[in-house]
């Protein structure tokens, strides 16, 4: 079996869901802000993991950088329902571990 995460924004009318990795979540959820020079209210996320976009740097502002990182992670790779997603973790063997969710706006 294999861990991932999932990741959910909605809004606008659009509902997207994807599985990441360990390592794509934890950047997602981390309250750090690398790249983030002082008083800077949007800033390129030095600390995006290279295997998301091959080597883009996500664009964050300061009041929902976590949610920038998670659609920037998302970024055309999703799900739009949830009967969908659930029928592909199983057919390929996938625990979902935890989760986070955000807007898409």
């Amino acid at each position: 079996m294999k861990t991932m995460y999932l990741v959910e924004v909605s809004g606008q009318g659009d509902h997207w869901l994807t599985l990441v990795t360990k390592e794509v979540f934890d950047w997602i959820c981390d309250s750090k802000t690398p790249g983030r020079k002082v008083g800077e209210s949007s800033w390129y996320d030095t600390a995006t993991p290279s295997k998301i976009r091959k080597g883009e740097q996500a664009l964050c502002s300061s009041g929902s950088f976590q949610n920038d990182r998670a659609l920037f992670a998302i970024h055309g790779d999703f799900f739009t329902s949830t009967v969908d997603l659930v029928k592909w973790v199983r057919e390929n063997d996938v625990i979902v571990e935890d989760g986070f969710e955000g807007y898409i706006y």
